[in-house]
């Protein structure tokens, strides 16, 4: 992170709006110096406050930074760059103000932190979190890493291994290395409940076996229980054998008893429905008179069709008859009313036409309107380019006056800007020279980057192998279980077909295999002997199984072939005898060594290359100037006479738009299209009346002459219709009096439902005749048998009913025990055979997980992930050792804490300081002030150091540091400015904060905090 300005406004001592600018200070080592109480750390706590909302160190409370000397709204509005991103973050604090009503009201933090001009986050604690995960810092992290604070710094140098861990976990990330280290824990629990569970599931299974009452397992082993119970099940399955015995006798007798209780239903069944039918016979005899007379009925009915028919016509015509009676009457009434709408309409259209020959005026009035427009428009043109110019004029005046001063501007700049031009011929062969040497570095880095690929592919094919052999043994154990059990299995399958062979034979005659007559010992037909399915089943998964096998080989046997070629890559390169990780090790070694050569010659590079290029824009710089004074010369001629040719050009349109409107009738063109519009609205109202009422009148008049021939066609239709109706009332007379009945009678007959009648008397018929036909055949099927007794047939069912249940409870029970304890047995020998391989995983896993959580009893407590941090850190104490050399002349080293006798904790990242002078190590908590100091200084330097060189994932790009020079003497302090002055030759910003005088004589980039009475606080940068 490199700060690029800071805005506070009632902040701290920093009463009125106080701006810092860093973009002159973004390279190298500045001062912010100025008298105590001034307010000089106020300006790190503004920058940890915009980003963390908290303060640099641990003196001041966040809630009460705003100024006593304003009533202004406080914040802090810092932008800075991080990894070629700009952010903008403004934050204002917890604060008190006082409302209109006079009270105090407590005012909420807020914060906007913006990307790239982008509004990101609102939210005071999510601009936190976001804050840490682009720098990629906590707040207590960047207090000890880049805001060095007030006695801060020195806690670093003071801290125990486990806060240490948690600093280095986040700048090198090495959260993965805590996961792989909590997972094996996770493991190792896993397997120890795996392995429990299974004992106890081995003891809930024994518990659940079913044993005699006679018979106790206690103090007895687990083999011994197995081979006690496997005697009980053998004894209760020749039990359950005699068992099934008995319920096949009973099962028997009673499917007799149930059969013949059937056949005694049935036959009952048929007695009863005998007499049913019988009466049923009877019933229907009672009902032959009525449905003779109900025959006669319906013959009578089926005579008036002919009647009904004549009928219907006549009442047809009579109806239609009434019907066109009405509509005459109708059409009589519509034609009166049509004569008279007739002749009003015909004196409407006289008073049209005389409207409509009054327009013919206003058509002439409209001609000679419509041929004025093209002069309104004529006028309108001219006035707005008039008005145009005009405004033209104006702007060449603007522009003319812009270029005289561009021009000034430009020749003044350019005279300055060319006696800053350099020669750029040494800056480019210097910048060449090292782009081969990075070119060279690149290709030794890509090559050692290819071979670290192949050191972890290599490490991942070992894993692979282990995981593949052990597959490969249990798949090898697993196909010749199958082979014995298939080999089993045939056996007991073959015995099974000589025993179905042997159960045909009989005594005498021939044996259809040997021939034999006799057959003193036929085979038997096992009690369970496999299908011939099952015989298959085995022989397909057989041969999966030994495909499987097969193909881990060949898979085990080209791993070992990779495994051995990349071992062989490895030992040409690093020149080792070792195992994968060691040779990955030494391969990083290589890396990291060259990449901190490449690292250095590119630093060198970025410097060179930034000197050519502002070299490079300065010259073109100086071409645009002269291109721009050249320009803007041209431009003020050529505007000068564009202005003469306009002024000319308007004169002449004046003049011109003044002759036009003068001719023309109304003031403009808008009231001329007005009265143009009322007139030709006026002239085609008229039109639109007279073409309506033409038409309506034409439309009337057909409406009338329709009317008039509706009218005799009805007529006509009344002298054609009445004679029919006459000739049908006399054909219906005539038909009654044939039959001899009335007309009532004709409709009481018409009434009845014949489908009905004729339903009804067919039913009769058939049942009569279904009724008779089953008597008859159950006759025939009674025949001479007696009525049987079903009480009797009932009861010999219940008893044979009693017998069965009894047999199958029996049964029951016993094969209940049996199936259980078989589960049980086959539950535990299960259980039992894997038990080995659950406790040995058990204790593999718990080794392996107190090695990586540093819990081995007789041994180093370091944990995986602290293990992995010692490398790290021992790299930062390298380069911390590099600046305590120079702060204390080579007297001090640095040393973590290699060989401890302390084994019930964990000391790993401890620290020492080893002492030159004396030969000796000891705690660092033995160093004075100023030796202190120097350590800590170091100590944080490195930390920075490290990180930059790519080891982490943070970048430090700007480190402050407040107070604490004042404990050196005036070589320490001599010693620690060059310090600091060297670390900023690494394009890092180092700001510090101090009155100390010698500082002030040696860093001439300064920041100076004044005091102003009664306006607080206020700075200026000085770089003299």
């Amino acid at each position: 992170m490199r700060p690029i300005s800071i805005e506070m406004v009632a902040f701290g001592p920093y009463a009125e709006r106080t701006f810092v600018d860093f973009r002159g200070l973004e390279k190298g080592l500045f001062l912010i110096t100025g008298d105590t109480g001034t307010g000089k750390t106020m300006i790190f706590d503004a920058m940890s406050f915009a980003l963390y909302g908290d303060t640099s160190g641990d003196r001041r409370d966040s809630d009460s930074l705003r100024s006593d000397l304003t009533d202004e709204k406080p914040y802090v509005d810092l932008t800075f760059e991080h990894k070629g991103r700009r952010y903008r973050i403004k934050r204002t604090p917890r604060y008190s103000r006082v409302t209109r009503t006079g009270s105090e009201t407590s005012v909420s933090p807020t914060v906007e932190l913006y990307e790239d001009s982008d509004l990101v986050c609102s939210k005071p604690k999510d601009a936190t979190r976001m804050v840490s995960e682009i720098i990629g810092m906590t707040l207590d992290q960047w207090r000890q890493i880049s805001m060095l604070a007030q006695g801060e710094f020195v806690k670093l140098l003071d801290t125990d291994s486990a806060e240490r861990t948690e600093i280095l976990r986040k700048l090198f990330d090495t959260n993965r290395f805590r996961a792989i280290q909590e997972r094996l824990g996770e493991i190792a629990s896993e397997k120890s409940r795996a392995y429990e569970g299974r004992k106890e599931d081995i003891d809930r299974r024994i518990e659940e076996f079913e044993l005699p009452e006679d018979i106790s397992i206690e103090g007895l082993s687990k083999p011994e229980i197995i081979e006690l119970v496997e005697e009980i099940i053998e004894e209760d399955a020749g039990i359950v054998t005699s068992f099934e015995k008995e319920r096949a006798l009973c099962e028997d007798m009673y499917t007799k008893a149930v059969k013949n209780h059937a056949k005694g239903e049935d036959l009952d069944r048929k007695f009863v429905e005998l007499a049913m039918r019988t009466d049923e016979i009877r019933r229907l005899e009672s009902r032959k008179e009525e449905m003779s007379r109900l025959a006669e009925t319906r013959d009578a009915a089926n005579n008036i069709a002919p009647i009904l028919t004549v009928e219907d016509s006549l009442n047809k015509r009579v109806t239609d008859l009434a019907r066109v009676r009405e509509q005459l009457s109708e059409t009589d009434e519509a034609l009166t009313t049509s004569r008279v709408d007739l002749e009003r309409l015909s004196a409407e259209r006289k008073a049209a036409e005389d409207r409509y020959d009054g327009t013919r005026t206003l058509l002439e009035e409209c001609g000679r309107i419509e041929r004025s427009m093209p002069l309104y428009e004529e006028v309108q043109e001219l006035s707005a380019g008039i008005d145009g110019k005009v405004e033209c004029l104006k702007t060449m005046d603007s522009d003319v006056t812009a270029h005289e001063v561009t021009f000034k501007e430009a020749s003044e700049r350019l005279e300055e800007f060319q006696g800053k031009a350099r020669d750029e011929s040494s800056l480019e062969s210097q910048i060449c020279m090292m782009r081969e040497a990075i070119e060279k570095d690149d290709a030794t880095l890509s090559s050692i980057s290819g071979m670290r690929d192949v050191a972890n592919r290599c490490i991942e094919v070992e894993k692979t192998i282990s995981t593949k052999r052990e597959e490969f043994l249990k798949a090898d154990a697993s196909a010749m279980h199958i082979a014995t059990e298939l080999e089993d299995k045939e056996s007991e399958f073959l015995r099974s077909q000589a025993g179905i062979l042997a159960s045909s034979l009989v005594e005498g005659s021939p044996c259809p295999v040997c021939g034999a007559i006799h057959h003193p010992q036929p085979a038997c037909i096992p009690d369970e002997a496999p299908t011939e399915k099952t015989v298959k089943d085995l022989k397909r998964k057989k041969e999966k199984a030994d495909k499987e096998r097969s193909e881990l080989a060949t898979e085990l046997s080209k791993l070992n072939g990779s495994f051995d070629a990349m071992i062989d890559q490895m030992c040409a390169m690093t020149d080792i005898d070792g195992t994968p990780q060691e040779h990955a090790d030494a391969i990083d070694r290589m890396y990291s060594a060259a990449e901190h050569a490449s690292s250095e010659r590119r630093i060198a590079l970025n410097s060179l290359v930034n000197e050519a290029k502002a070299n490079n824009e300065l010259k073109e710089r100086m071409k645009e100037l002269d291109s721009i004074r050249t320009e803007s010369q041209r431009r003020i001629e050529s505007l000068k006479n564009e202005r003469e040719k306009l002024n000319l050009s308007i004169a002449s349109e004046s003049a011109r738009r003044d002759t036009v409107s003068k001719s023309l009738e109304y003031p403009d063109a808008e009231t001329a299209n007005r009265m143009l519009v009322e007139k030709r609205d006026i002239i085609r109202k008229a039109e639109e009346d007279l073409k309506e009422i033409t038409e309506r009148l034409s439309s009337e008049g057909k409406l009338l002459a329709g009317l008039e021939e509706k009218s005799n066609g009805l007529l006509s239709r009344i002298s054609e219709m009445e004679p029919a109706i006459e000739q049908d009332r006399a054909e219906m007379e005539r038909l009654l009096e044939k039959n001899g009945i009335s007309v009532e009678r004709l409709h009481e007959l018409a009434k009845l439902d014949l489908s009905a009648m004729n339903a009804a008397i067919e039913e009769y018929a058939g049942l009569v005749r279904s009724c008779s036909d089953r008597i008859a055949a159950l006759k025939e099927e009674i025949g001479d048998s007696e009525r049987p007794d079903l009480e009797a047939l009932s009861v010999e069912v219940d008893h044979a009913r009693e017998r069965k249940l009894s047999a199958e409870n029996r049964l029951a029970e016993s094969r209940t025990r049996l199936d259980r304890n078989n589960a049980a047995m086959a539950d535990v020998k299960g259980l039992w055979e894997n038990l080995g391989i659950y406790e040995m995983e058990c204790t593999a896993t718990k080794v392996m997980s107190d090695v990586a959580n540093g819990r081995l009893v007789s041994s180093e407590k370091v944990q995986f992930e602290q293990y992995i941090q010692k490398t790290y850190f021992d790299n930062v104490l390298e380069y911390a050792n590099r600046r305590l050399s120079v702060m204390t002349g080579d007297r001090f080293e640095l040393r973590r804490l290699r060989d401890t006798n302390n084994k019930k904790s964990q000391k790993t990242l401890d620290i020492d300081v080893f002492d030159n002078f004396t030969g000796k190590s000891r705690t660092v908590k033995s160093l004075s002030g100023g030796e202190s100091f120097k350590a800590a200084l170091s100590l944080a330097l490195g930390l920075s150091d490290s990180v930059q060189m790519g080891s982490g994932g943070s970048r430090v790009e700007a480190l402050f540091i407040d107070e604490g020079f004042g404990s050196l003497d005036t070589d320490s302090l001599q010693q620690a400015i060059r310090v600091l002055e060297d670390l900023t030759d690494g394009n890092v910003m180092v700001g510090v904060i101090s009155h100390v005088d010698l500082l002030r004589e040696r860093i001439p980039r300064k920041i100076i905090v004044e005091r102003k009475k009664d306006h607080g606080s206020t700075v200026r940068i000085s770089t003299d």
